[in-house]
C-alpha cells in the first residue's frame, strides 16, 4: 500500500512539474531560418562530407511592434 501511494505521489508530482516547463506560444524568439539555410547550403556545397545536425537551432528575436 505504501509503494502504491508513493508511486501515485511521484506520478502526480512529475505531471505537475512538467506543466511548468512548457513554453508559451507567444515566445519572443523564433528559429532563424536564414541562418539555418545558409549553414545547410554551405555544408551541401562543401568539398568535404559534412552532416549538419541541429541540436539548438539559431534563434532570433521576433519583431513585436504594436500598431497603436
Amino acid at each position: 500500500m505504501k509503494t502504491l501511494l508513493l508511486r501515485l505521489t511521484l506520478g502526480l508530482l512529475a505531471v505537475s512539474l512538467t506543466a511548468c516547463t512548457q513554453h508559451s506560444a507567444t515566445s519572443g524568439y523564433v528559429v532563424d531560418t536564414d541562418k539555418v539555410k545558409s549553414v545547410e547550403t554551405a555544408a551541401r556545397l562543401s568539398n568535404q562530407r559534412v552532416d549538419v545536425i541541429w541540436i539548438n537551432p539559431p534563434l532570433k528575436r521576433k519583431n513585436t511592434k504594436k500598431n497603436d
